[in-house]
């Protein structure tokens, strides 16, 4: 546990606590910045089959900035 940062432990990264929080609060922020939009129109209207097989379906989405 000597080497390792980020882990835990008496030697633990002091700054690790402090990005966690930091990236729960920046990221509803920035996300609320931008506007997002399906590439595909068909997805408006039908969502994607989720099934038991190993085939995760694509879904192309552009992101804009709003204004």
């Amino acid at each position: 546990m000597s080497f390792g940062p980020f882990l835990g432990g008496k030697r633990i990264c002091l700054g690790k606590t402090f990005a966690e929080n930091i990236a729960k609060c920046m990221i509803p922020v920035i996300v609320n910045k931008l506007s997002f939009e399906f590439v595909n129109p068909e997805h408006y209207q039908k969502k994607p089959q989720l099934g038991f097989s190993s085939v995760v379906p694509t879904v192309m989405v552009k992101v804009s900035e709003t204004k």
